[in-house]
């Protein structure tokens, strides 16, 4: 069993193909390669942690959409999902407004948009989210899982703080400012 992390699918959705530049001709086609790259690593015993705006048009879609991917799928809710009760009846096996769970990189806060944390106590390590699409991938503590900046595969949490520290060895000299004021913050 292997976890992954992923957002913003916007299955079914026509304009997300427009607004996030997403190189596809049609939502079919979109569709298609979506579920096809999910199913191509995700297996029946996997756990994925979508966070967020999973699918878009009528119920049933979102129901057979569900249905053609792999894996016991964790939805944090996002500003385009269906409510709680609808999205387990379409077959999403939990969902959750926002959800921490321990790895060995301490605790991960899940939320659909990017979260602060001022009080430094709630959260240790990062904040996995979706919601900005391609407008980018890390922030000091914030890492993007959506499609847009993941080749449009789910990844696991290994994958990106692999990926993190390769950018935050990139971006060092910006990132002391956002330490410092993160440090300072949390001794308040």
């Amino acid at each position: 069993m292997t976890t992954y992390f992923t957002s913003d699918t916007h299955f079914s959705h026509a304009k997300i193909i427009e607004y996030s530049y997403r190189p596809y001709l049609s939502v079919h086609e979109m569709d298609t390669d979506l579920i096809n790259k999910w199913n191509s690593i995700i297996t029946s015993e996997d756990i994925v942690y979508h966070l967020g705006d999973f699918c878009f048009g009528p119920r049933d879609n979102t129901k057979i959409i569900r249905e053609k991917l792999n894996g016991y799928v964790i939805l944090i809710s996002g500003n385009h999902d269906r409510s709680h009760k609808t999205m387990l009846e379409l077959g999403i096996n939990e969902v959750y407004s926002e959800l921490f769970v321990e790895s060995k990189y301490g605790k991960l806060l899940l939320t659909h948009k990017p979260k602060e944390d001022s009080s430094g106590k709630n959260w240790s390590s990062f904040n996995l989210h979706g919601h900005v699409h391609n407008s980018w991938k890390f922030k000091y503590k914030h890492i993007n899982v959506g499609v847009d900046v993941n080749e449009f595969f789910p990844k696991t949490v290994d994958e990106l703080i692999e990926e993190y520290k390769i950018w935050e060895k990139e971006n060092s000299s910006k990132l002391d400012e956002l330490r410092y004021r993160y440090e300072f913050k949390r001794e308040d």
